[in-house]
């Protein structure tokens, strides 16, 4: 029996109140009194034996499981479906005919068969490869992970020393800017100086260069007056400057002849005359006189000839004097030139005064640049600190985060190795699949079911990834249910459900809860659903074809192999219930009944009735006869709305939920 969910009950009592309201409102506006007429009415209810079940009803539709002979697999080569084209030969069988597992079901082309099984053959062969890649890569990856993640709890560890580094570096280059700056004054400075003195040190250089000009000239003009003056006197010069480089020594030499000429005279004169001796020495004074003589000689020619020819030799000795001068007058203007010329060019290479010019202002706008870059550094110095903080926090983090982002790379490795398994495996799949469901050239039914659909004919030429035949089995059915917030709570997984199908009316097959989707099938609006799934699986679901409508009971409680009786056939008064019996032989005889577990309608008897025992339904009938035909209520044909079921029972409504 079924149980009304909560909302349906909310709907029948007010249904209920309406009732009684109109039956009420017909009753007081009468006019006229009436005569009343009470009639009883009796139906005869067996007791049985059976089952009492109270639950959650829904109706559904039947979802059959299928089996294909489709290769289930999504495989792309180069963003290209994977080309496993065939010609079908011939198909055996026809949609809705049942066949057996093993069955033939169509032929292939065996060349365009041996085609598409080398394809797929290559790509499984492919895929194995890459797998292999990328275990590689894996293992290559794990090692270069481990290494950033290393690299970044070093980073994590050292995040304040840099933190510190990089403040210092902020501090260096704002330093370095301003020192730049200076420069530029600095260099400004000295250029607006040699500017402004650019034309009175080209003077003074030229100035240099004109007296080291004029000096050389003046070197020339001597040197060639002393050459001329030298080619002409030169012999004399020679001699009277040889003459005068011996007089010297001559007048020595003439002193000593004189003197030796007096000592010899003196010791001559002491001698007698008539001796040896005196003749002897007669000829050491004639050679001694001779000496001095000759040597007075060469004296006094000497004198004379320097005396002939003073003159030219001071004149020549001028000359040198002067030239000497004069050479070292050029040789004292050339260094100053010089000097000063090293100077200028140390100061103005070869740039004249516009050039200087150009440069100064050049300087001048790359002493605004520098000044703006500055200005613009100390504007930005906060948010650089900033910067190197939150680069700090970066590196803290990324310490902090690095066996974490180490998991990370890890996982992404091996999901890449698990794709690529995934390929191997489902292109593995497809090959024993297309293998095991071939005998040659020849498909075999999967399974034992129903076809229900076949996607080509003989001739035609398809994909195995498209192409298919659908076998429905017939051993499993899903129905997807929907109940609302006030019911789902009572649902629960593997949940007993009784399903039985429109098509087989007096069948009831069993199943259970499978799932209990927990997000709201439909929200918003003025009641939320959420779906359940409920699998039959059990024999006799052949002829349970994908989509047909069922009721769906999902038993709350239940008591089974019972005595069972309509609830409208006991009647209970302080506590006792007892039940009308009708005997063999037509009597009636009211009896005392124990009653147990109800669904609502039926109710389980512990003890006073038997199975096969026939019990009364009895309600009574209020027919009243109105003096005044107008009165509401009344029918054309003088009947009245019947009363309520005795026994204080609500009137019957329809199971199910309402939606």
């Amino acid at each position: 029996m079924k149980k009304l969910s909560a909302k349906n009950l909310k709907i029948i009592a007010v249904a209920v109140i309406i009732l009684i309201i109109a039956s009420a409102a017909a009753l007081a506006v009468k006019s006229h009194s009436s005569k009343s007429d009470n009639q009883t009415l009796s139906r005869e209810a067996t007791v049985t034996r059976g089952d009492i079940v109270q639950g959650l009803s829904e109706t559904g539709s039947a979802s059959v499981n299928t089996v294909s002979t489709q290769l289930d697999i999504d495989l792309e080569i180069d963003d290209a479906k994977l080309d496993l084209d065939v010609v079908i030969d011939d198909v055996y069988v026809r949609a809705g005919e049942r066949v057996t597992k093993g069955q033939p079901l169509f032929s292939i082309d065996q060349n365009s068969l041996n085609t598409a099984r080398n394809t797929l053959e290559n790509e499984y062969t492919s895929a194995k490869l890459k797998l292999e890649q990328a275990k590689i890569q894996q293992q290559k990856g794990t090692i270069e992970a481990k290494s950033t993640m290393d690299t970044d709890k070093s980073s994590g560890k050292l995040a304040e020393q840099i933190y510190q580094n990089s403040v210092t570096s902020i501090d260096n280059t704002l330093a370095s800017y301003k020192q730049k700056v200076l420069e530029d004054e600095e260099d400004l400075s000295t250029y607006q100086t040699l500017y402004n003195t650019y034309d009175e040190r080209t003077t003074i250089l030229n100035s240099l260069k004109s007296i080291m000009e004029q000096a050389e000239d003046t070197r020339d003009s001597i040197q060639d007056a002393y050459d001329e003056y030298k080619e002409d006197n030169d012999t004399t010069y020679n001699t009277y400057k040889n003459y005068k480089s011996k007089i010297e020594d001559w007048t020595e030499e003439l002193n000593d002849a004189s003197a030796n000429l007096d000592y010899i005279n003196s010791k001559f004169n002491s001698m007698d005359p008539s001796s040896e001796e005196y003749k002897d020495y007669s000829k050491t004074i004639t050679t001694a006189n001779d000496s001095y003589t000759s040597t007075a000689n060469q004296l006094n020619t000497a004198v004379e000839y320097m005396n002939k020819y003073r003159d030219i030799y001071n004149t020549y000795t001028s000359f040198e004097d002067r030239l000497k001068a004069a050479k070292n007058a050029y040789t004292d203007a050339q260094e100053i030139y010089n000097d000063y010329n090293d100077e200028y060019k140390e100061l103005f290479g070869s740039d004249d005064k516009s050039d200087i010019l150009r440069k100064l202002q050049n300087m001048e706008i790359t002493l605004s640049k520098d000044k703006l870059t500055l200005e613009e550094y100390e504007m930005n110095y906060d948010v650089n600190v900033q910067a190197a903080a939150n680069e700090k926090s970066k590196n803290q983090t990324t310490g902090d985060t690095a066996e974490l982002n180490y998991s990370s790379s890890l996982n992404e490795l091996e999901l890449n190795v698990l794709t690529a398994q995934n390929k191997v495996d489902t292109l593995a799949a497809a090959v024993n699949k297309l293998n095991s469901s071939l005998d040659g050239n020849v498909l075999l039914a999967p399974t034992d079911g129903l076809v229900t659909n076949i996607s080509f004919e003989a001739g035609d030429e398809v994909s195995l990834l498209e192409a298919f035949i659908t076998i429905a089995e017939s051993d499993e059915v899903n129905i997807v249910l929907t109940f609302d917030e006030d019911d789902i709570a009572d649902v629960y997984l593997d949940q007993l459900a009784l399903v039985s199908f429109d098509s087989l009316p007096d069948k009831t097959f069993e199943g259970k809860v499978n799932a209990i989707s927990i997000t709201a099938f439909r929200a918003g609006a003025a009641t939320t659903t959420y779906q359940v799934t409920v699998n039959v699986a059990s024999e006799g679901l052949e002829d349970i074809y994908d989509g047909m409508s069922c009721s769906v009971e999902l038993v709350t409680d239940r008591v089974q192999d019972v005595l069972c009786v309509s609830k409208r056939a006991i009647t209970t008064e302080n506590g006792v219930s007892t039940v009308t019996v009708k005997n063999a032989d037509g009597s009636t005889e009211v009896r005392e009944i124990t009653t147990g577990f109800t669904d609502g309608s039926t109710v389980e008897v512990l003890s006073g009735l038997s199975e096969g025992e026939t019990v009364l339904i009895e309600s009574q009938v209020n027919n009243t006869k109105s003096s005044d035909n107008t009165a509401k209520g009344d029918n054309s044909n003088g009947n009245t709305p019947s009363a309520m079921p005795a026994g204080g029972e609500m009137p019957s409504m329809p199971q199910g939920n309402m939606q």
